[in-house]
């Protein structure tokens, strides 16, 4: 199934995938959610649908059906927007080092309007990115300008790389 997916052959991938899906095989589940969020499947794309697949999935552990689910709650795609949804499930796969998880919390804390702001946090998430990613183009400058919005201290900075460390 994943190899057919890999390679565009949904129709063979909507078959393996669908029957173990239904029976509870959280990886099935997490790629039937991403056949009904694609427009190419053969299948007509149903955001609600691959948010109930993906919530399968998450709810069994699957990291990146907890990151596609926590980006479908922060963006409304397919459920309601709700930050507290958001946060719990992209916190869980960013736990398991997924780095488009890590980033996405470490933007979602840099919101000012956000009632969890936290800049040592956001930070620290966003080096735990960098090192998932192995990105150089990472950088604390990087950070600063595209994501915070301004310079952190030296004690934010530190406090972040302590934690960062921690959770390695």
């Amino acid at each position: 199934g994943e190899e057919a997916y890999d390679v565009g052959d949904y129709e063979y991938a909507w078959e393996r995938f669908e029957a173990l899906a239904k029976a509870g095989h959280k990886g099935s589940q997490y790629y039937l959610g991403q056949l009904y969020s694609i427009t190419d499947s053969g299948r007509a794309q149903n955001m609600s649908v691959a948010a109930e697949w993906y919530a399968r999935s998450a709810e069994q552990g699957h990291a990146k059906a907890q990151y596609s689910l926590g980006m479908m709650y922060q963006y409304g795609t397919g459920v309601s927007v709700d930050y507290t949804e958001a946060f719990f499930w992209l916190e869980k796969a960013a736990s398991s080092n997924i780095g488009d998880a890590q980033l996405a919390m470490s933007k979602l804390l840099a919101e000012k309007n956000n009632p969890d702001f936290s800049v040592v946090d956001s930070y620290m998430w966003y080096l735990l990115a960098k090192f998932s990613e192995r990105n150089p183009k990472m950088t604390k400058t990087h950070y600063e300008t595209n994501i915070l919005g301004y310079k952190l201290m030296q004690n934010q900075e530190d406090l972040a790389m302590n934690l960062a460390v921690a959770r390695r």
